[in-house]
């Protein structure tokens, strides 16, 4: 694209100036968002793109709001007012869109993300920022696809399509939907046409609500993340041993009286549970890995930690696989 040189000429000044700026709000911003596991992403505005928005006529003679721009994605709606917070927390804001009354059509899916034009803090300002002005762009991973997905031939794309602005709006509002589903999840899910029950998941959420109980709140022992996978595998333990999660709680019981159970320090959750079966139900448990497992049914796995090795060695144990050390 042919650009007039007055234009060019003023891109690279004002390049030249974002450049160190950009470094500067980078290193406010990205690591807070590293450390909250969002996306974080910037650019500087290339010159081709630059001319074309000075043409617009929007703008005060060469002076554009969003030469350096970044975006903030989070994973979902919930997080939108955290990651509105760091912005305000971390600079100056200038103005923000969309404001608080909006005049498009409610059938109309256009891009109105949330945008914040903003300049450093006075107390970070260097002399050579001269009050430089930026935009910051917070949307959700959903929200984040589309616009990364449809830029090219819904933003600013080299063919114009009507058919293709279409689908690309309608994609938008399936996402927002999603989007929206998401943020309301807690009350959509306890709706009369999804709110069923499932034997399976009945019996993995009393198995987490046990060991949640009795682990973490009564004993204080960490609790993993995925309290799900936990959860099921405990179960199928259970399941191999024929011993109900009421029977674990008197196993455990009485592994604690014996200073083991729940005084364990240096088991796993999953660990101690082994060992409560293997010490007071000790015929159910051999008796359960015994058989070769069902297909797609995995083995039951007994880290060397348990010090179980020893005691099942000479067992014939298909159903069962031990963790060594590897030296």
């Amino acid at each position: 694209m042919k650009i007039e040189q007055t234009i060019r000429k003023n891109h690279d000044a004002y390049r030249q100036l974002y450049e160190e700026f950009s470094l500067q709000v980078k290193e406010l911003l990205q690591n807070a968002c590293e450390s909250r596991k969002w996306y974080f992403t910037d650019r500087l505005k290339s010159v081709e793109s630059y001319a074309l928005k000075i043409l617009t006529g929007r703008y005060d003679r060469y002076e554009i709001d969003d030469f350096y721009a970044c975006t903030i994605v989070v994973p979902n709606l919930t997080l939108i007012k955290d990651a509105q917070s760091l912005v305000e927390d971390i600079f100056k804001i200038i103005e923000k869109k969309p404001g608080d009354t909006i005049y498009y059509r409610p059938t109309e899916f256009n891009f109105d993300g949330i945008r914040y034009y903003c300049s450093l803090k006075e107390s970070v300002v260097q002399k050579s920022d001269n009050g430089l002005k930026f935009e910051v762009q917070i949307k959700t991973f959903l929200e984040h696809a589309w616009s990364v997905a449809t830029h090219d031939f819904s933003y600013k794309g080299k063919e114009l399509s009507w058919s293709k602005e279409r689908l690309s709006a309608q994609i938008k509002a399936i996402l927002d939907n999603a989007d929206m589903t998401i943020l309301e999840m807690d009350n959509v899910s306890k709706s009369q046409p999804l709110n069923k029950r499932n034997p399976k998941y009945d019996i993995i959420v009393k198995t987490i609500e046990f060991v949640e109980s009795k682990f973490g709140k009564q004993h204080n022992i960490a609790l993993p993340e995925d309290m799900k996978r936990l959860a099921r595998e405990i179960d199928r333990v259970l399941k191999t041993s024929k011993v109900k999660l009421c029977e674990l709680e008197i196993l455990l019981d009485e592994e604690t009286k014996l200073e083991r159970g729940y005084k364990t320090t240096n088991l796993s959750i999953y660990s101690i549970v082994l060992v409560a079966l293997f010490n007071q139900a000790t015929a159910k448990f051999v008796a359960g890995l015994t058989p070769k497992p069902k297909r797609n049914f995995p083995s039951i796995i007994i880290p060397e930690e348990t010090r179980l090795y020893d005691e099942l060695k000479d067992e014939n144990l298909e159903g069962v696989t031990f963790l060594e050390h590897i030296s």
